[in-house]
């Protein structure tokens, strides 16, 4: 059994009792699904500079089946989307689970959040989620930087497509790497929700 099947195995046999708990559930099976079905397709890496026809032709075929009604497209291509589709959730859990492990109120204080992080509004709360995490104990350096990774790759995909050969999660198995991570947020997310159900 690989990685990805065992935290399906893990969510097989861990329903939310909320609807948060539930809804972060759903995002890490979707990515879980995406995986897979990268996987079947023999991965997927980013393309580079010297690529760009050979994309821009797959972009073609993929938009030629969408205009035809189709789903026939390029396995490239469609792994990449699937990845891609898998770093988003990942992702997203990642911070949901976070805020459910430190709710609004429980968090640091917004003056020391401005000291600790001094970032944009959009990127503090995810990084100071993550450093309070580490500071509760709850993930270890090296997930730390991990999960900084992911939001600094995700953040790549949506505002600097140049930056995106030096991603850090740029193949399938960088993806999976994140999945035992991702589960252990889940579990304490599980865990905070049913403490704050019960209190």
């Amino acid at each position: 059994m690989n990685t990805i099947q065992r935290a399906a195995d893990y969510l097989l046999a861990s329903p939310g009792e909320s609807q948060r708990v539930t809804e972060t559930r759903g995002l890490v099976a979707g990515a879980l699904f995406s995986l897979t079905e990268a996987r079947k397709l023999g991965g997927s890496s980013p393309r580079f500079p010297d690529e760009l026809a050979e994309f821009s032709g797959e972009l073609d075929t993929v938009l030629g089946a969408v205009r035809r009604g189709e789903t026939g497209v390029p396995d490239r291509w469609l792994a990449g989307f699937h990845l891609n589709s898998a770093v988003l959730r990942l992702a997203f859990s990642a911070e949901r689970a976070l805020k459910i492990i430190n709710p609004p109120e429980a968090r640091t204080a917004r003056t020391h959040l401005l000291k600790l992080c001094g970032r944009r509004k959009m990127k503090r709360n995810f990084y100071c989620l993550i450093n309070d995490a580490r500071r509760a104990g709850t993930i270890t350096a090296g997930e730390k930087r991990r999960l900084h990774k992911l939001r600094r790759d995700v953040n790549s995909i949506k505002h600097d497509p140049a930056d995106l050969a030096e991603r850090d999660i740029r193949t399938l198995d960088h993806a999976v790497e994140l999945i035992p991570i991702v589960q252990k947020l889940l579990v304490s997310a599980r865990e905070a929700d049913e403490a704050h159900l019960t209190t």
